[in-house]
């Protein structure tokens, strides 16, 4: 007499379902993985500048102490060399000049170097000083071109 199940070829019902649930497990867990690796390479490249921007906007909060949005919202001004104190901050002396003050603001530029003048989409990027926190925002308007949409990448610091 042959024993329960020898020679049976194929999968019971429930080997065919745990199979299944085992395929979807990986499948829900691999997902997110295959989607954040999608980006576009315009999207990573304007991620990058507008993180960038951020920075050098930052480090401007820092030495120049300024609130002053003709400091951050022109993007030429960022890239003023130490030689050039761009006046519209209200700073006038450079900074490692020999009779700065420990603490004291100053200028440091270039802060951006290159300058991006536009995101991949042709559209201009914009910095704003957010005077409720204190952050200066870097932005671009994404590949729509508006502001205010799903798509818009923003950095800030």
């Amino acid at each position: 007499m042959a024993a329960h199940g020898a020679g049976r070829r194929g999968f019971t019902l429930w080997e065919t379902v745990l199979l299944a649930v085992v395929v979807v497990l990986f499948a829900a867990l691999g997902m997110p993985l295959l989607l954040t690796g999608s980006e576009s390479p315009q999207t990573s490249q304007a991620r990058r500048e507008v993180q960038r921007i951020a920075r050098a906007a930052a480090r401007v909060r820092v030495d120049t102490g300024s609130s002053s949005p003709a400091c951050y919202e022109h993007l030429h001004t960022l890239a003023a060399p130490q030689s050039a104190v761009p006046q519209e901050c209200g700073i006038a002396v450079a900074c490692g000049a020999a009779d700065l003050e420990p603490g004291a603001a100053c200028w440091g530029g270039p802060y951006l170097d290159p300058v991006p003048e536009r995101d991949p989409w042709g559209n201009a990027y914009t910095v704003r000083f957010a005077p409720t926190d204190g952050r200066v925002l870097a932005q671009s308007s994404g590949p729509d071109g508006r502001f205010g949409t799903s798509d818009d990448l923003r950095a800030g610091e």
